[in-house]
């Protein structure tokens, strides 16, 4: 079937044939920024990129997804759940916004547990849930990173010194609080990646963590921050 088109400047005709490719085309490109990853749901804790961190797993499908993320690629999907008294937690049950984390090692403790050793390694959002082999296994893409350049080098640098100002003065009352805080802003010149690290390390609402995984734009992520 051919579909006509005109304009004031053209005249051509499209196929049916010649539409569907199109639209194959940008669905295959979708496609290709997906990934299926094994998954973890963790209760109270929000896992930002860039930063170290370790957590334990009781659950018999978590155990399953950290050992079956070992014997492929070290990589897993950690996103954290809504309400931590939900025990066996779906697609509903968790954030959209997760970390993709590299898993570095596993120690085993006392009974089921497994205490995992791992990297942030960038933010991705949960398009689907399945249940694969006695574990989750999720599909995600990568999240949209915060926009550095859009900020002015000063706003940025203003950003910068204002986010210290108020980190050194909550660290006089709380200096146990934020630890590596004033090293790692020292070292680090992305204020995205500042704030992240401020968010994970000092001790604030698991929703107010989750807004700023949740944050594109970097004044909303400062905003919740400070």
């Amino acid at each position: 079937m051919e579909r006509r088109c005109r304009c004031g400047a053209c005249f051509f005709y499209k196929t049916d044939k010649m539409a569907n490719e199109e639209q194959n085309v940008t669905e295959t490109e979708e496609e290709q920024n997906q990934v299926r990853l094994p998954m973890v749901a963790l209760r109270g804790m929000v896992v930002f990129p860039d930063i170290n961190l370790h957590f334990d797993v009781t659950r018999e499908k978590s155990v399953q997804a950290v050992e079956r993320a070992m014997d492929s690629q070290q990589r897993v999907f950690v996103t954290c759940q809504k309400y931590v008294s939900t025990e066996d937690p779906g697609r509903d049950d968790v954030e959209t916004v997760g970390t993709i984390v590299r898993i570095r090692q596993i120690s085993r403790l006392a009974g089921k547990t497994r205490r995992v050793v791992a990297l942030g390694m960038e933010r991705a959002e949960l398009e689907s849930v399945d249940q694969e082999d006695g574990y989750l296994s999720a599909v995600v893409r990568p999240a949209p990173e915060a926009d550095e350049e859009s900020l002015e080098r000063l706003d940025k640098e203003a950003l910068r010194r204002q986010l210290e100002i108020e980190l050194a003065e909550y660290l006089q009352y709380y200096p146990n609080a934020g630890g590596g805080l004033v090293e790692f802003l020292e070292k680090n010149q992305k204020l995205g990646s500042c704030l992240d690290f401020a968010a994970a390390t000092l001790p604030l609402p698991v929703q107010k963590k989750q807004q700023v995984l949740n944050g594109i734009d970097l004044m909303e992520r400062y905003d919740t921050v400070c």
